[in-house]
Order: C-alpha cells, then sequence, then structure tokens
C-alpha cells in the first residue's frame, strides 16, 4: 500500500469520526460581524487552491495530513503523520442566533486557543479509540502542541494552529527466510 493511500484512509477517518461530528467558527465572508458554524474540513497534504482564482481556498477551520517521517525497515517501521488543527475564534463566547449564525462585535481576544486545543483532545480521543487505519497501527506517544517555529508560537489571532505528531506503525512483514535471501542476491 502507497504513502497516498495511507494518507486518504487518515483523511477519510477523521472526515467520518471527527470532523462530521463536530461545528467550529468560521468567519463569514458576506459579512464581517457575523459568524457562521461549519464542519471542519479535512485535507491531504496541502490546502487545495480555489478553482479560478489566485487566491488560497478558505479551509478554516481544518485538519492537514501530512506525513512528515518515514522510518521503514525490513520488517516494519514507523510513518510520522503531522495533523495540522487551523481554528478561528475572535474570542467571543456568544450563543448562536437563528439560522445558524451569530450576529457579533468581533473583539479579538487570546483565549481562542481553548477551541483549538478542544478540537485537538477530539481527534486524539478518536484515535485512541482505534487500533489500526487502514493497514497501520495507531502508535503512542501522539504528541500535541501549539504550532511554533522552534521555540517561537506565532500569534496569527484570531487563526490558532496546533499540530499532532502522530506515529503509524507499518504491519510487521515476515522475514524471508535465509535460502531465498541468498537466492534473491
Amino acid at each position: 500500500m502507497t504513502t497516498e493511500r495511507r494518507i486518504g484512509e487518515i483523511c477519510e477517518f477523521l472526515r467520518t469520526h471527527v470532523c462530521g461530528d463536530i461545528e467550529l467558527k468560521k468567519p463569514n465572508d458576506d459579512a464581517a460581524n457575523e459568524v457562521v458554524w461549519v464542519n471542519p474540513s479535512v485535507c491531504g497534504v496541502y490546502v487545495p487552491r480555489a478553482p479560478g482564482e489566485d487566491g488560497w481556498l478558505s479551509p478554516t477551520p481544518c485538519v492537514i495530513v501530512a506525513p512528515i517521517r518515514d522510518t521503514r525497515q525490513r520488517d516494519g517501521g514507523v510513518l510520522t503523520i503531522r495533523l495540522l488543527a487551523m481554528t478561528w475564534d475572535p474570542g467571543t463566547r456568544e450563543e448562536r442566533g437563528a439560522g445558524n449564525v451569530t450576529d457579533m462585535a468581533l473583539e479579538i481576544d487570546r483565549e481562542g486557543w481553548r477551541g483549538l486545543y478542544a478540537f485537538m483532545e477530539r481527534i486524539q480521543a478518536a484515535l485512541a479509540a482505534r487500533a489500526t487505519i487502514g493497514d497501520m497501527e495507531i502508535g503512542y506517544p501522539m504528541e500535541a502542541s501549539l504550532f511554533g517555529d522552534g521555540e517561537a508560537v506565532p500569534d496569527l489571532r484570531p487563526y490558532y494552529l496546533g499540530m499532532i505528531d502522530l506515529p503509524m506503525r507499518y504491519a510487521s512483514v515476515p522475514r524471508r527466510n535465509q535460502i531465498r535471501r541468498d537466492l534473491m542476491e
């Protein structure tokens, strides 16, 4: 099985078992003082470009699934996947209005990380409830943190970025016996 197919299986798992069950805030492009509640999207490796435009398709909120390390060995190995979670939260805690839209004054505070961590913990809980995805075993430890460049966490408020590094173990492959190895060399 290829890495491409494994990334697709992880994306499908997240769509089905995490992102379809929750709604997070998204800025309303048509009205600056409104928030729309949506299911997070899932992107494999890169955020897609909007068709026919120069700009990026706004994926917020989303989780991006990307391979960062592949340590294959003769009889196994680990493919480390980075799940980059992105949320948008201007900091207000008002209830939803009619029609799934909330009117509010956008006052940016420093508390949007709370929604990001709730999203990331939901992802980790769904992964912990499973033993495998496709032909890969979910490994441990899952390491979660705010996204940062080295030691610095960029201040992108009201956007918040976090990451989960997830080791996925290859299924063990039985070693060839010595006679077959000698014949193949």
